[in-house]
């Protein structure tokens, strides 16, 4: 049976999920560190030996992402059991994405490209619920390397919303996708999305990177 939204999620044995976050946070920052040192190796060896050896750069950058690849997965464990012992709350997505692209715009980190429609609906997912969209959006930006701007789309559909991220990438879809697959690494992220009532897609057609969500909307008095 699917737990609810506002329901307390357990381990086998009993443990609340909750209660491994701040040990699943520690073992990330432990493993962040050797890994970094592999990513900063792997970018000097590219510098030094592409021009010269075109198959080692070559290897380099599919390290690097592999670290890129690692780091996110890391992310994903500790975000799902903190997202996971929240209550459910109404998000505005209109709202909360224009705040987002400002900031992402500020700090240069990437250009949200927003398509909402009007008027959208409410949606309810757990409080911490917009740190999943800024962890999907840096699988799209830093695992999948797509491409400026990423193109952000919400629809409201027969009492749901659907939310569309979709940006350009030069990489392999298997190689891509596979971090997001069912079964896949990224177990937290489609647990919330059970958790929460939604659902969570993935494809690569003609270089086009997409993830689609899909929330159930928030019943208007």
């Amino acid at each position: 049976m699917q737990p609810s939204l506002g329901e307390k999620i357990s381990l086998p044995g009993g443990q609340p999920l909750a209660a491994l976050e701040p040990v699943l946070r520690h073992l990330a920052h432990d493993l962040r560190q050797p890994l970094s040192g592999i990513e900063s190796i792997a970018y000097y060896l590219e510098m030094v030996l592409a021009d010269a050896e075109p198959e080692i750069g070559q290897h380099c950058q599919r390290l690097r992402r592999m670290v890129q690849q690692a780091n996110w997965i890391l992310n994903d464990a500790s975000l799902a059991a903190r997202l996971l012992a929240n209550e459910a709350a109404p998000l505005d997505l209109r709202a909360y994405f224009s705040r987002l692209g400002a900031r992402f715009a500020a700090q240069e980190e990437c250009t949200l490209e927003l398509h909402f429609d009007e008027p959208l609906p409410v949606i309810a997912v757990p409080e911490q619920a917009p740190r999943l969209f800024e962890h999907l959006l840096a699988f799209v930006r830093d695992v999948a390397l797509a491409s400026d701007p990423i193109r952000v789309i919400a629809v409201g559909e027969d009492r749901r919303v659907r939310l569309v991220f979709e940006a350009e990438t030069q990489l392999d879809p298997a190689d891509t996708l596979r971090i997001l697959e069912t079964p896949s690494p990224a177990s937290g992220v489609h647990r919330f999305f059970e958790a929460c009532g939604g659902s969570l897609a993935s494809t690569v057609s003609g270089g086009v990177l997409t993830l689609t969500m899909l929330f159930p909307a928030v019943e208007q008095a």
